[in-house]
């Protein structure tokens, strides 16, 4: 059960703002199967009371005077595991509060029942950052962290089953803590055969004499080494 602590003065009118980290049950999953713990990091602030879950924390609140027209967006310096925090997005009465900066053209294009906000809720130009000034018109506003996958680079390389280094290479891929690459290509190499994959992540060599491997998602870059066989 969601549960926030009390204002210091229950009777005075106010606004109340809740920051929300916004890690689901999916993106937990997602960071557990990397081997890494799940947990937010941020920055306390003495102000903002925190917001509980079923006993762990999920966010901060703070109660605002009414007198106060505008609510500055706070920086928490906010930090997950495989994730880049792009910014906020606020809903007040179920709908959200484009940012004052987009043009009212832009807005009723962005909010369209087909829109990019309904989809997914993250564009960069339409999300609420550190700093920004809130028109405090509502009782409550509920604003929630946005995040995207962090990109890790799979950097190629190719030497012979004998660990010799060679001339091959390939362009890098990547991979993020949602997504795995499976590589489609065969490696050629005039005078030798390919014999598979050696792949290192976090210093952990494994080799496959297969023509494909998979790479899962994680976090942190990979090593893909083709592996070669001389032809005699």
């Amino acid at each position: 059960m969601m549960r926030k602590e009390s204002p210091m003065n229950p009777n005075k009118q106010s606004t109340t703002f809740n920051y929300y980290f916004n890690i689901t049950d999916k993106m937990k999953n997602f960071i557990k199967n990397s081997g890494t713990n799940p947990f937010v990091e941020f920055e306390n602030r003495q102000d903002y009371q925190p917001i509980f879950d079923n006993k762990r924390q999920v966010g901060l609140t703070i109660n605002s005077d009414t007198s106060q027209t505008e609510h500055e967006i706070a920086n928490f310096s906010l930090t997950l595991p495989g994730y880049h925090f792009e910014g906020w997005k606020i809903v007040r009465d179920s709908h959200y509060v484009i940012p004052h900066n987009i043009s009212r053209e832009q807005a009723a294009l962005y909010a369209g029942e087909n829109s990019a906000l309904h989809k997914t809720g993250i564009s960069p130009d339409f999300l609420w950052t550190a700093g920004d000034y809130l028109q405090n018109v509502g009782k409550e506003y509920d604003i929630y962290a946005q995040w995207t996958p962090l990109e890790y680079e799979v950097r190629y390389s190719s030497r012979t089953i004998n660990k010799v280094e060679l001339s091959w290479t390939h362009p890098s891929d990547v991979r993020t803590v949602e997504k795995n690459l499976i590589p489609y290509l065969k490696p050629e190499l005039r005078g030798y055969d390919f014999a598979g994959w050696t792949s290192i992540i976090d210093s952990t060599e494994q080799t496959i004499f297969e023509p494909y491997t998979i790479i899962p998602a994680g976090i942190g870059p990979v090593k893909l080494i083709a592996l070669f066989e001389e032809v005699f």
